[in-house]
């Protein structure tokens, strides 16, 4: 592209949440962002909010604005976390229920049955962090699991609730990071629901969400088989 200036202006992003507070420990500062700018020989423009260019000549601010923005980072890093309070068990079972019968609605039982049948979709283990216990998503909804079960997520009841409260709900639990994968857990297992889920907010279902998600099993499937095939050292 060769731009005369960049201007760099989205990311300012702070995880305030106990749960994903770690995540600003990889955070690019604008600072960051403009050295390695600068450092490839790109001309940068760090504006703070308030300030105005006048696009007749060069920027002269940058540093006073990255300055600034330092300064509201270590502010609010001294901010305390936000907390979230416990989804007691009974309502998480409820709320599994009532999102298996909306992606039944949206998508019809046979579609759900044969993404099941074909593998597509299988039953995901969910350990729920504040519980101290597992359960499992099914067609059946949302169930306890037994003691030691492997997992495939560990999250709080709170973010669980959240995905199976709102259809959108996986999508914005992918955004924030408020989860861990335990050894030998699969995400995918847990977000192929979240996927179906966020295509039907959307105003899709599994009949035209189906080629994406055979697709992207295919990838899957072919980079196991080169793994496979793949000599050892």
């Amino acid at each position: 592209l060769r731009p005369r200036t960049v201007v760099p202006f989205a990311s300012f992003v702070w995880f305030c949440h106990e749960e994903n507070r770690w995540m600003n420990d990889e955070a690019v500062t604008v600072g960051r962002a403009a050295g390695h700018l600068t450092s490839l020989g790109v001309d940068v423009a760090v504006l703070y909010p308030g300030d105005v260019w006048d696009l007749a000549g060069p920027w002269s601010g940058t540093d006073r604005a990255i300055e600034r923005y330092d300064t509201d980072l270590a502010a609010v890093a001294q901010r305390p976390s936000t907390t979230s309070a416990t989804v007691a068990a009974d309502e998480l079972v409820a709320l599994g229920r009532s999102f298996v019968s909306a992606l039944v609605d949206h998508n019809g039982a046979w579609a759900l049955r044969f993404l099941v049948g074909t593998r597509l979709l299988q039953r995901t283990t969910i350990r729920v962090t504040d519980h101290d216990a597992t359960y499992t998503l099914s067609l059946r909804g949302l169930e306890r699991g037994a003691p030691g079960d492997p997992a495939d997520i560990a999250v709080s009841s709170e973010a669980l609730a959240f995905c199976l409260r709102h259809l959108y709900g996986g999508n914005s639990l992918h955004v924030n990071g408020r989860l861990t994968i335990p050894d030998g857990g699969s995400i995918h297992r847990f977000m192929r629901w979240m996927e179906i889920s966020n295509q039907n907010n959307k105003g899709e279902s599994v009949a035209t969400s189906l080629p994406r998600l055979v697709q992207k099993r295919g990838r899957s499937a072919l980079r196991r088989l080169r793994h496979a095939r793949r000599p050892s050292a």
